[in-house]
């Protein structure tokens, strides 16, 4: 067994809090602002592998991984130090050199401070056609009376945990759901006041990128110090599409397993 010290056990006295796992760049920007484009193109610049959200719906061991981050606010809270964002980076997402996303963005900061070496690359796009998007995808959870039976009656874990604590901290930023859907203005004044902040603050303006997927590669490569790729297209992928497609495939894959392990439970 090693005996290397974790970084929690090094966290003591004035030592800073501090991660040993070498994450290099997260996507510090909201969903839908080409979050999913940026994760191909990160990984095919070497930045691999690349967490994002929307895999937990082909991949059992991330769905599972996922589970971390329940309670990460009130861990935060009270008692910061003792999260160690290593468990999860570098040992349930497989030593992930990037993070975009859920539940990457929701912490960007606390990630920015644990890893100071870390890279922020903050998305963005043109905002009418961005809110458009966000709300589509809120749609798919608020409209669909499957997942909100089946989160209100907390039957299936990771439903439950997406439904109660990720879908309302993805619009905590902007004053909660009711903001998000009713105050248009308000939001896209909060996505400019991030820009300028992560833009502006000392702690983070020089290892910031805000990027436009549209942009393509050159911008991208010049701040991550990487060649660009030759005879390669900038990756596109509409994240929106792509999502809608999984979301009723993920639900059915687990309300099945549901059905499979309660029916044996009754059986035997």
């Amino acid at each position: 067994m090693s005996t290397e010290p974790n970084s929690q056990q090094v966290t003591n006295g004035n030592t800073p809090w501090r991660g040993r796992h070498d994450l290099k760049v997260i996507g510090a920007g909201f969903s839908r602002t080409g979050s999913y484009s940026l994760k191909m193109a990160l990984e095919e610049l070497g930045f691999r592998p690349c967490w994002h959200i929307i895999d937990i719906m082909s991949d059992d061991d991330k769905a599972n991984a996922l589970m971390w981050w329940k309670g990460m606010d009130k861990k935060l809270k009270e008692n910061k130090e003792s999260v160690d964002f290593d468990e999860f980076y570098r040992e349930l997402a497989n030593n992930a050199e990037a993070a975009v996303d859920w539940p990457t963005f929701f912490y960007w900061e606390e990630i920015a401070e644990y890893y100071p070496n870390c890279k922020l690359i903050l998305t963005v796009r043109d905002k009418e056609k961005w809110y458009k998007s966000c709300i589509t995808g809120l749609n798919l959870y608020f409209y669909n009376p499957i997942l909100r039976v089946l989160a209100f009656l907390e039957l299936i874990d990771i439903i439950t945990f997406i439904a109660n604590q990720l879908i309302p901290k993805s619009v905590e930023e902007f004053g909660g759901i009711d903001t998000f859907y009713n105050d248009k203005e308000a939001v896209f004044k909060r996505m400019d006041e991030r820009i300028k902040y992560m833009t502006t603050n000392e702690k983070y303006r020089d290892r910031v990128l805000v990027f436009s997927v549209k942009d393509g590669w050159d911008p991208l490569c010049k701040f991550l110090e990487v060649d660009v790729p030759k005879d390669q297209a900038f990756p596109r992928s509409n994240d929106g599409a792509a999502l809608a497609r999984n979301v009723k495939k993920f639900m059915m894959q687990n309300i099945k397993r549901y059905a499979l392990n309660h029916t044996f439970l009754f059986i035997f």
